[in-house]
């Protein structure tokens, strides 16, 4: 038991550990964007954000996620070559599945413009460049897919420090020099920055990725992959879809401005719950995997975890609902010391996210 418990946390201070520190890139990122664009800027970023979010949920079919399962399988069975199957199988159908969705988010970039900013306000062309960043985040989310399922938690971790770090160096003076007009090379830059650092990681890993495959293999090698990623879509894609329309809604009824708002209180809340959820993909689900079969070392397992995380989210509640007005001040600015009692609502609701 104590030795479980060992390997649980010794997990959770890996990729927790790294989560700060790409958390704390993130909220150098916002404060900079808070003085230099304001709440219209936060809210514009946020919009851009969200739209790729649900689009990125709804192409890639909640396969980065359901390949973890599989990767993981094949990674602990010890057998190399079934090992770089399963992988060249799944990086062939994700880099399908990332271009069509890179060609659907041009087709439709009127709508989207209408449909998250109104007629009024037109942002097409910011859409279609978007398309871009949309490509290297589904890429990327598949380079995370494979250093999970493959246990290589050490890497996972240096390469999301060192990619939030790179993509805030390069994304900087964009907001810095061309103000909102910069937003969308930002997030282009961003997510390219952070695809070719994962890249290089799973580079390391010297697994041969292979595309000569059979269209009869490759259909019955991602069939069980797929199925159970448009499962986990379903329910991923309801929460997205949900952030984003919320989001419409404000802008709708009020203005770009409480958007930005809106979203600074969410991002502070959310960066928290962000390094659990991390933990909880990055090696809670893998080892859910290897004993999903089991039902007393499943219930085992789960216990642990969501005593640990539970304990974890408490503390971190209570700090930002006692000092919301000082973080406030100390992570945007005085202008945005309106959302106080929001913040301290959403870091109430953390617990039961958790959960």
């Amino acid at each position: 038991m104590e030795n479980s418990y060992r390997k649980v946390m010794k997990a959770t201070t890996v990729l927790g550990s790294a989560q700060v520190v790409e958390a704390l890139v993130a909220l150098v990122r916002a404060k900079i964007v808070a003085i230099f664009l304001g709440p219209v800027g936060t809210g514009l970023n946020a919009m851009y954000q969200l739209t790729l979010n649900t689009i990125n949920q709804f192409v890639s079919a909640g396969l980065p996620q359901s390949a973890v399962r599989d990767i993981s399988k094949s990674n602990n069975a010890g057998n190399r070559e079934e090992l770089e199957e399963v992988v060249s199988i799944f990086v062939i159908v994700l880099r399908l599945f990332a271009f069509v969705g890179m060609l659907l988010c041009v087709g439709i970039a009127p709508l989207l413009s209408d449909f998250s900013f109104g007629k009024s306000d037109n942002h097409t062309y910011a859409y279609i460049f978007l398309s871009v960043g949309l490509l290297f985040m589904v890429l990327s989310s598949g380079n995370i897919t494979i250093m999970q399922g493959t246990r290589q938690l050490n890497s996972l971790a240096r390469s999301s420090i060192v990619g939030a770090i790179i993509s805030l160096i390069l994304s900087l003076p964009f907001f810095m020099f061309m103000g909102n007009d910069g937003i969308v090379v930002a997030i282009i830059v961003s997510y390219g920055s952070m695809f070719a650092v994962n890249s290089y990681f799973v580079y390391k890993l010297h697994l041969s990725i292979k595309c000569t495959y059979s269209i009869k293999r490759l259909f019955e090698m991602a069939s069980p992959m797929v199925k159970l990623g448009v499962v986990i879509m379903l329910s991923n894609i309801l929460v997205a879809i949900f952030t984003y329309i919320t989001n419409v809604m404000i802008r709708h009824f009020g203005s770009i401005t409480d958007v930005g708002f809106y979203q600074s209180a969410f991002s502070i809340t959310n960066r928290n719950f962000a390094i659990l959820s991390v933990v909880l993909v990055g090696d809670f689900y893998p080892r859910l995997s290897v004993v999903c079969n089991d039902v007393k070392l499943l219930n085992k397992t789960v216990s642990e975890q969501a005593e640990l995380l539970i304990l974890i989210v408490s503390a971190m509640s209570v700090v930002i609902i006692v000092f919301s007005s000082f973080i406030i001040r100390l992570l945007l600015s005085e202008e945005y010391l309106v959302i106080a009692p929001l913040l301290r609502l959403m870091s109430f609701a953390l617990i039961f996210r958790v959960i």
